[in-house]
């Protein structure tokens, strides 16, 4: 579980934020497939990030943050339980520069990041040094030991994109990146090169697009390091303009690459979407989003239905939106492999340039996972020049048994 507050601030030169974040997790662990107990971890931590527009061509980004929490291993073997103190510091800095401006449809820019990241596990009051010299005399059944960790990488490469546009209005998008990094810390270290190509084809016919996407690590020192990914995807709207009419989205997707779902209906900015779902395992994913918006009831009606596979994993979400002048209420329903989801959400815009969202949800318990109830507030601000975005969610106490 995890949840994460944060506000930030942009204008035509940069952006300021500044997020709060705080993650438990329940996990098993156990050698060879055997489960030797359960492990026990909160973490929190405070993340400031920026973004600057430095002149027409270059453009920086970094963050920067620290994490305090705790871990407790509780063996299955009786053994008493020994709680670690954990730290976690995260920092990244990158910058993008424009060689070739895209005004003849081709561009070309530099774009570089450096990323660092590191973790310690000590127990309470000592450091991790010390506390890994204290448990070479602790069983190993007492769980996690004491240690700490480090990993680097830095990344240099170039992008280079063409647009091309045809008499029938439609247009063809390709780039290609290629890029050299460098791995170092306690995990793979060496240099490695990676290359990536989009291809994108819009308005086929009208409202039609049809992208493709595959990146690769085809390098790297550790010979048995590997890293790629690919997707392909169809989206068909006449109107893009405009939440009427229908959508229909095809996704597919291969590789160790981060699953999302679908965002819903197309133009319903009124409601966020979806929680993201947690990283896949390499494996395929299929996902498919079906759309229609129509008049009804003094405003636009738009339901909507997803499906979506990851694995032997399947995943259904049915909803409604009514975009009315006084508000957006929306309805979802969805069930997957871990559990049923319910949301009731409505959204609206005050006279003051604001924006502002309200949700419900609720996940039945499945999975050996409890029910879960929360509240979701968003505010958006829309004034002239500015843009800002707020979200809370608070969890609710524990309902009881499932819907």
């Amino acid at each position: 579980m995890s949840a994460t507050l944060g506000v930030d601030y942009a204008w035509s030169a940069g952006l300021l934020g500044l997020a709060v974040s705080h993650t438990e997790v329940e996990a098993d662990y156990g050698v060879d497939g055997r489960t030797a107990g359960t492990l026990q971890a909160a973490l929190t931590g405070l993340y400031p990030y920026f973004g600057a527009q430095l002149g027409e061509r270059i453009s920086v980004w970094g963050l920067a943050g620290h994490a305090e929490g705790e871990q407790t291993a509780t063996p299955e073997s009786g053994d008493p339980s020994m709680p670690l103190e954990i730290e976690s510091d995260l920092a990244g800095l990158g910058a993008r520069a424009e060689l070739l401006s895209p005004e003849r449809g081709f561009s070309l820019a530099m774009k570089t990041d450096a990323l660092f990241s590191s973790a310690r596990f000590a127990e309470e009051g000592l450091s991790a040094g010390t506390g890994a010299a204290i448990a070479e005399d602790r069983p190993p059944a007492a769980g996690v030991l004491p240690a700490e960790g480090e990993w680097r990488r830095v990344r240099l490469g170039l992008e280079a994109a063409w647009q091309a546009e045809f008499a029938n209005g439609a247009a063809l998008r390709s780039s290609l990146e290629a890029s050299g990094i460098e791995d170092s810390g306690d995990a793979e270290n060496g240099l490695g090169a990676e290359l990536g190509a989009n291809l994108r084809l819009m308005d086929v016919v009208p409202g039609l697009s049809i992208t493709f996407g595959v990146r690769g690590l085809v390098s790297h020192d550790v010979e048995d390091y590997e890293e790629w990914s690919g997707s392909g995807g169809l989206r068909y709207d006449p109107e893009p303009d405009s939440p009427a009419g229908p959508l229909i989205s095809l996704t597919r997707a291969w590789g160790a690459v981060r699953h999302v779902s679908l965002p819903g209906v197309p133009g319903a900015a009124g409601l966020p979407p979806s929680r993201a779902q947690p990283l896949a395992r390499p494996n395929e994913r299929l996902g498919a989003e079906f759309a229609w918006g129509f008049e009804a009831f003094g405003g636009l009606a738009v339901p909507w239905a997803q499906l979506g596979t990851s694995g032997p994993d399947r995943d259904v979400r049915l909803g409604y939106r009514l975009i009315a002048h006084r508000g957006i209420p929306a309805l979802e329903i969805g069930r997957s492999a871990f559990a049923r989801h319910y949301a009731l959400g409505w959204a609206f815009t005050p006279g003051c340039r604001a924006h502002v969202a309200i949700r419900v949800q609720h996940t039945a318990a499945g999975r050996d996972r409890p029910a879960d109830t929360g509240i979701e507030l968003t505010f958006r601000s829309i004034a002239p020049g500015a843009r800002s975005k707020c979200a809370i969610t608070v969890p609710l106490p524990n309902p009881g048994p499932a819907l």
